[in-house]
């Protein structure tokens, strides 16, 4: 549900909270107050959020990568112009039915 005043998070926002992190630690508050219209709740999920993001990419599990080839394509690409592979994935049990 979005509220009224929510905004999309800015890139300078992401730079802002992972330079704070880094300054004063997890002080979700402290942080917050530097970020004007958003809560101490929001901002530590974004922060989890990016921190999730880096760890994808680190592993190479990150959204948009073939399966077979793992390198980044789009999703609706198919063969992979990577390798020729198919993106589409086999029905699971519960879809077959459908």
């Amino acid at each position: 549900m979005r509220h009224e005043k929510m905004t999309a998070w800015a890139g300078h926002e992401d730079e802002a909270i992972l330079e704070m992190v880094v300054r004063h630690g997890p002080r979700w508050s402290k942080i917050a107050e530097d970020l004007p219209g958003r809560s101490v709740a929001s901002v530590r999920n974004r922060y989890l959020r990016i921190q999730k993001g880096v760890k994808k990419r680190s592993e190479g599990t990150a959204k948009n990568r073939c399966h077979a080839c793992a390198r980044r394509s789009t999703p609706s690409a198919n063969p992979c112009p990577n390798c020729a592979a198919s993106h589409l994935q086999p029905s699971t049990s519960w879809q077959a039915g459908r």
